[in-house]
């Protein structure tokens, strides 16, 4: 926008800064289309005070503003529906999410975009305070079970510890007994004396060894009735591990899964190529990584828009998917860009099936306003080495696909 102050620029400047690193979520891009909004609405409330008084210089200026606006408008769009694609919202709040993109794609005013930005961003929030609170409920509850069971086995701990006590003041009474004993026969003066007073002892051991029994067997059932309530507890707690185990691998899915395409993501791709590599490195088999990009898929965009372009990479998605062998790995890179692991393809073998993913692409219907369009690929290839890491065969690949740019685009280019 024309006549934009100083600091304002200074601002976008900085703020434009910033968006240069990919951040580790999408969460992290809030603030700052918050500020480019904050900034966007201080420009406008520029242009709007900067209009004159006079009919003809008014018009003109206001014209200019709605240019400029409906520029600015459309560049905000463009990126809010490509940050919306990446996008992981429960399903009731993933379709008012679409409901409100597809107005945002009709309205052109400054008002109702403002709006429609205001509505997607609540929605966001509402969603994400869902999540937390669902969070908090799981694990408060999760922490009273754990509070339970501590309790139990402390009870259980105290009541062994008690039980022990008994027994050992049972056993020092009937040591006790059998050292009066032992004493009396050997002070009797006589066989009589002795009977008497043996049987007379032999009474009394007689009822600690039968307490003694009594109170084993009370305490054993005591025992056995506390561990099986917190058997009873230990369960349930992991009953709501496995819950909470289940909750946070659907999440780990939804993190590695991209919305728009069904196909693995970039955190996917990096993941599994991580590993890949370092089974290689272990035991050394046929590697290979493709780095597929659309050509002249911004053409596409600016001629047809952007929902004809989502709908075009989600059709050369599926195509990729069917077409590829069974033991490949399907991944959106990012934008237009997909990317292959092959684990078991020779050179020729590789190039040959990549050559027929791009011939099948290229054979396509695609129409676009009743205009036919062909939509072709360019493809970089290559097989690990010995010497890679994930950086440098990465990076040959995608030298190899930017090569096929230059040789003329539609073709498979292996370095």
């Amino acid at each position: 926008m024309n006549g934009l102050p100083n600091e304002l620029r200074r601002k976008l400047r900085g703020l434009l800064t910033q968006t240069q690193s990919t951040k580790e979520s999408l969460t992290q891009y809030t603030p700052l289309i918050s500020q480019l909004l904050e900034f966007y609405t201080i420009a406008l409330r520029g242009k709007t005070d900067s209009v004159t008084t006079t009919g003809q210089t008014e018009r003109a200026i206001d014209n200019t503003s709605q240019d400029n606006s409906s520029t600015v408008n459309n560049v905000l769009i463009k990126q809010l529906s490509s940050c919306l694609n990446k996008l992981h919202l429960s399903a009731q709040y993933t379709q008012e999410l679409l409901t409100i993109h597809k107005k945002l794609l009709k309205d052109t005013s400054n008002d109702d975009v403002l709006q429609h930005f205001i509505e997607i961003f609540d929605v966001i929030v509402a969603d994400l305070q869902r999540e937390r609170n669902s969070a908090t409920n799981f694990l408060t509850s999760l922490n009273e079970t754990l509070a339970i069971v501590q309790n139990a086995v402390s009870k259980t701990l105290s009541t062994c510890e008690k039980a022990q006590h008994t027994n050992d003041l049972i056993n020092i009474k009937l040591q006790k007994q059998l050292l009066d004993m032992t004493g009396s026969v050997e002070k009797a003066m006589s066989l009589d004396q002795v009977k008497v007073d043996i049987n007379s002892k032999l009474a009394s051991i007689a009822l600690t060894l039968e307490k003694k029994t009594i109170f084993e067997q009370q305490n054993q059932q005591a025992l056995s009735n506390q561990l099986k309530d917190m058997a009873a507890k230990v369960k349930k707690l992991e009953e709501q591990s496995q819950e909470f185990e289940v909750k946070l691998a659907e999440q780990q899915r939804k993190s590695m899964f991209d919305a728009l395409t069904k196909l693995s993501n970039r955190a996917a791709f990096d993941e599994y190529f991580t590993q890949s590599m370092v089974r290689f490195h272990h035991n050394p088999f046929d590697l290979a990584l493709a780095v597929i990009d659309v050509d002249d898929f911004k053409q596409i965009n600016d001629r047809y828009g952007h929902t004809v372009g989502d709908k075009t990479l989600q059709v050369i998605a599926n195509t990729i998917r069917k077409k590829v062998s069974k033991d490949a790995f399907v991944a959106r890179y990012g934008g237009e860009e997909f990317v292959l692991i092959y684990s078991k393809h020779k050179k020729s073998e590789l190039i040959n099936e990549l050559n027929s993913i791009n011939k099948s692409i290229a054979h396509l219907p695609f129409q676009f306003k009743n205009n036919k369009v062909s939509i072709t690929l360019s493809i970089g290839a290559t097989h690990i080495t010995s010497e890679d890491n994930i950086h440098t065969a990465f990076e040959r690949a995608d030298e190899a696909m930017y090569k096929a740019k230059e040789k003329g685009k539609n073709q498979v280019v292996y370095f």
